[in-house]
């Protein structure tokens, strides 16, 4: 009898013993045949194309839990504030504090996206752990560098300025003088701060506080 020959990758045969390669027919799309081995369901994490040798991973920045699929149109952008090294079935983890993480992210610690989809945390901003959008630093402060983890990273507003608004950058100071006839101690949220208010008050009588004290 005829020895039988094996079908090279990406087909397959129905035949139990072939020996002429062309009986060997294309492997399906959502499946793999490496050569000399039988057709296998392509697993959850890449896709197969008709005729594959070999399941092909989804992309970095995406994933996919389902087998069996044909191509990279079922590969998913990763989660929220989570990160995907491609070619797995679910997300890999959280993306790490100091950054933002949209969409699509490839990495915890990811590179500035240019369709801002990820990146590390804006200037006047702060980033937990699984951060999809960065949050403001609060009033009273100001975030002063980049890559900030938490609302404690957030610097007060210096003495003689005030932050009346939500994500200010220090360069944001400069216009914001409290006002003649007032002092500010700090973390100051008004540019006339009340006297009881912990962040200064109006000029004590027999004083001057011109603009900026």
């Amino acid at each position: 009898s005829e020895v039988p020959t094996p079908c090279p990758g990406g087909k397959k045969t129905e035949q139990a013993r072939q020996s002429d390669p062309q009986n060997c027919i294309e492997c399906d799309a959502g499946t793999f045949c490496a050569a000399g081995q039988g057709e296998e369901v392509c697993t959850a994490g890449h896709y197969c194309p008709v005729e594959s040798t070999s399941p092909t991973p989804c992309s970095a920045g995406t994933f996919n839990p389902t087998q069996g699929s044909e191509d990279d149109t079922a590969c998913r952008p990763c989660s929220p504030g989570k990160y995907c090294s491609g070619g797995n079935a679910a997300v890999d983890g959280d993306c790490s504090a100091g950054y933002f993480c949209k969409s699509a992210a490839d990495m915890d610690t990811p590179s500035d996206d240019s369709d801002g989809k990820y990146g590390i945390c804006p200037e006047e901003s702060y980033c937990e752990e699984g951060t999809d959008h960065p949050t403001p630093c609060p009033k009273g402060t100001f975030g002063g560098s980049y890559g900030l983890e938490s609302e404690d990273a957030c610097t007060q507003c210096l003495p003689g300025k005030y932050c009346e608004e939500t994500g200010l950058q220090q360069i944001d100071l400069e216009s914001r003088d409290c006002s003649a006839g007032f002092y500010c101690t700090g973390s100051a949220e008004s540019s006339q701060p009340a006297a009881d208010s912990g962040q200064g008050r109006p000029c004590r009588a027999g004083y001057k506080c011109p603009a900026g004290s």
